[in-house]
């Protein structure tokens, strides 16, 4: 059985059956609008729109599920970090 030792033993060649692919910048577009906030821009967006520490934003960022539940949120507390007394 014959091995592969050397890099010029390993070549890659181009399927012939298979037609190019052509991506349409509308089609990208649709994609990029589909898709789900990203953790660091939804930390980003916390701690901006509602004035959330680093450590709480991170911390609902890091969760699909807790970053739905934020979402779903009419409104965070003054200051999230501390319960409300009285």
């Amino acid at each position: 059985m014959r091995s592969k030792e050397e890099a010029h033993d390993y070549r890659y060649f181009p399927e012939p059956d298979l037609p190019p692919l052509v991506v349409d910048d509308a089609w990208v577009a649709r994609v990029r609008a589909s898709l789900p906030e990203l953790p660091a821009a939804l930390e980003a967006r916390l701690e901006s729109q509602y004035g959330l520490p680093a450590y709480d934003a991170r911390v609902l960022a890091s969760s699909r599920a807790l970053a739905a539940t934020s979402r779903r949120s009419p409104a965070l507390p003054a200051t999230p970090s501390r319960p409300r007394t009285g």
